[in-house]
């Protein structure tokens, strides 16, 4: 529903179409780390850089940075962790979920981002409270710092990961509680009956086109790097 919020256009071609494209090979790609992360969590260090690896045909020295973030902070998340179920699946009808984390009446969701007002603005977290099978009582997220530091053209390696492991060092992961929302769920059940009933999908071509994966097939019509799931 995020998707179609911001972009029609793109909600058809990834739900509708279900068109994907060549994989990014980039070493911050959001989604090969975020599933490391999911995965160091439930699991633990080692499992995550093997799931992050396993992603790539060859790794760099950028690669082996990210690395070292996996390395420094998936420690310090489970240390404020409570023992639960991780990965629980929500499904009706209408919707389907995955719960991060699930311990007793609590439920955690992970978000390695710096964008913490757009994840607290979101009803993510508030539908998982609406469609669980059982009473809820405090939903929170686990917010893990994102280190954006480049390597100077000065510097060699050895110093550059001097600098990024004191950065770690000072980076904290944080619990944040948020209220439960009734009408973020409302919100959100309005979106999904307008997705339903959408038979245009505009674009909607903003500066934040640039990073879309379908761009150049929306934008300039190519379609090399696309192809249907």
């Amino acid at each position: 529903m995020s998707t179609y919020a911001h972009c029609p256009r793109q909600y058809k071609y990834r739900y509708i179409d279900r068109l994907t494209t060549i994989p990014d090979q980039s070493p911050d790609n959001a989604l090969y780390l975020g599933t490391a992360l999911h995965t160091g969590l439930e699991k633990d260090v080692e499992s995550a850089i093997e799931s992050y690896k396993s992603n790539y045909f060859m790794l760099t020295t950028e690669h082996y940075n990210e690395i070292i973030k996996l390395e420094m902070l998936l420690p310090k998340c489970k240390a404020l962790l409570p023992e639960g179920e991780h990965e629980v699946k929500l499904e009706t009808d209408n919707y389907v979920g995955y719960i991060d984390l699930l311990a007793d009446d609590w439920i955690i969701d992970f978000k390695y981002s710096n964008n913490r007002e757009g994840y607290l603005n979101s009803p993510q977290i508030h539908l998982y409270k609406f469609f669980a099978d059982r009473p809820i009582n405090r939903l929170s997220y686990l917010f893990i710092p994102k280190v954006r530091i480049r390597q100077k053209k000065t510097e060699s390696v050895p110093e550059f990961r001097r600098r990024l492991y004191e950065e770690l060092e000072h980076a904290e992961p944080e619990l944040v509680d948020v209220p439960y929302d009734e009408n973020q769920v409302r919100r959100w059940l309005a979106g999904m009956q307008a997705a339903t009933n959408e038979t245009e999908f505009p674009r909607n071509e903003t500066r934040l086109c640039q990073w879309c994966d379908y761009s150049d097939y929306c934008l300039k019509g190519q379609d090399w790097m696309i192809y249907k799931k």
